[in-house]
């Protein structure tokens, strides 16, 4: 794992991107129709992950990762070429 990181930098973004992606998805997913988060605590990095979970949890944000690790991974097909 850690040569491929160490070879291929590029493909490796593009693979954060598409997960990041299943990442919004699974938000969405989980989530639902919920528009706000349904617990506030005081604990302000708890309060973060809820709202970006729920920020992201959008099909512009699967699609816009997922067409950002396309270009990435093209890029990189047309860098190994």
């Amino acid at each position: 794992m850690i040569s491929f990181i160490i070879r291929r930098p590029v493909s490796t973004l593009a693979i954060a991107f598409y997960l990041a992606a299943m990442i919004c998805g699974r938000n969405l997913w989980l989530l639902g129709s919920d528009p706000e988060p349904a617990t506030v605590t005081s604990d302000a990095l708890v309060n973060t992950a809820l709202s970006l979970s729920h920020t992201t949890a959008n099909w512009w944000f699967i699609s816009g990762f997922l067409v950002i690790g396309l270009l990435i991974q093209f890029t990189a097909s047309l860098l190994d070429a």
